[in-house]
């Protein structure tokens, strides 16, 4: 009997359709916003899965020279970054939630700031926002292939469009055979975890702590690779396929070793090696001890392709640990008490 497919799975089998549209889209209006030579700083802004993507143009943006930060709205509102002179550029897929809705009127109150959207979505609560505030920096493109739960074809659609606008890159993927290769590796990566011994346990902690493998995993990442281990975070903790901590690789070597050395079968470590951070993260990995269960997101690639074909990967890990759980992350049963909390409204 065949799988049933889930919406998780459909929004993944729009992704080469979605890379093919971003290349075709004109970009000319945000490429001038973006890259004027104004000398004012750019702030990025991202919730949830956008937030991956403020941290890749923010990333783009000082490599064109240019000061950049990124953080999601609640930081800017809350620091005194919503106080400095600035480019002020919400990402946002839906242009819907509360926090990207406060973070515009919060800039656009700041005569020392001009504030932009970037949107994969037309007649938005944002959208009408612009049009009231007369503000004409909006960079709307419709994206028909939409999303489940998770952003995955507008943040492809944000990453693509970000390339493009910084890089002149254009991105084609022609073998999407890597897609299953990720499947066969986690299950040969969950294969190695440990399952914790229980012997002199109760039987109710047994029943909640004997681990069928690990759902615990410590993500390894370099300064080109951090917006998609950003991305991994967001993916795993909404889409409830494991608890994941971030960092980077140095970072790593300043002692969150020791958790491993200390509690070992509790956690894996699954790390992104891109072709510029593979010495670095080769030399630090071979010296991990074996029983440190490890899976390498790597690839061939450099530049802007490897950007996109790790998060393409990423994306695609997150889908196979769902199945794992027996889980739709795309269509996942939200809780009330969520729904409540991400409709707050914090701004008196």
């Amino acid at each position: 009997m065949s799988k049933r497919m889930t919406l998780y799975d459909k929004v993944l089998s729009l992704l080469p359709d979605t890379l093919m549209w971003s290349q075709g889209i004109d970009i000319t209006a945000a490429e001038n916003f973006l890259l004027e030579a104004d000398g004012l700083p750019r702030i990025f802004l991202g919730s949830g899965g956008s937030l991956s993507a403020a941290q890749l143009a923010m990333q783009l943006s000082v490599e064109n020279g240019i000061v950049a930060a990124a953080m999601t709205p609640y930081q800017y509102i809350c620091s005194a970054w919503s106080r400095l002179p600035a480019k002020v550029v919400i990402i946002s897929a839906g242009g819907r939630n509360i926090d990207a809705i406060n973070a515009f009127k919060t800039a656009y109150t700041n005569p020392q700031q001009k504030v932009s959207v970037i949107m994969t979505s037309t007649a938005t609560p944002l959208e009408q926002l612009m049009d009231e505030t007369g503000e004409n920096a909006k960079f709307i493109y419709p994206l028909k292939n939409r999303d489940g739960f998770l952003a995955t074809n507008s943040l492809l659609a944000f990453y693509s469009l970000l390339l493009r606008i910084y890089r002149n890159d254009s991105i084609e993927i022609t073998d999407w055979s890597f897609t299953e290769t990720i499947g066969k590796n986690l299950r040969e990566f969950i294969g190695r975890s440990y399952t914790l011994t229980t012997e002199n346990w109760d039987s109710h902690n047994a029943a909640l702590y004997d681990a069928r493998e690990t759902d615990r995993f410590y993500v390894l990442y370099s300064p080109d690779t951090m917006p998609v281990a950003v991305d991994l975070e967001s993916r795993f903790s909404e889409g409830s396929v494991g608890c994941l901590q971030i960092s980077d690789y140095r970072n790593f070597a300043h002692g969150r070793f020791n958790w491993f050395h200390q509690r070992k079968g509790q956690t894996a470590i699954i790390a992104i090696v891109s072709a510029e951070s593979s010495k670095v993260a080769n030399d630090i990995l071979k010296e991990l001890p074996a029983e440190i269960p490890l899976m390498r997101l790597t690839t061939d690639l450099t530049g802007s392709a490897a950007t996109i074909e790790l998060l393409i990967k990423s994306m695609y890990l997150a889908r196979y640990l769902g199945e794992r759980w027996g889980l739709d992350i795309g269509a996942p049963k939200v809780a009330d008490f969520g729904r409540i909390i991400h409709r707050m409204d914090f701004i008196d």
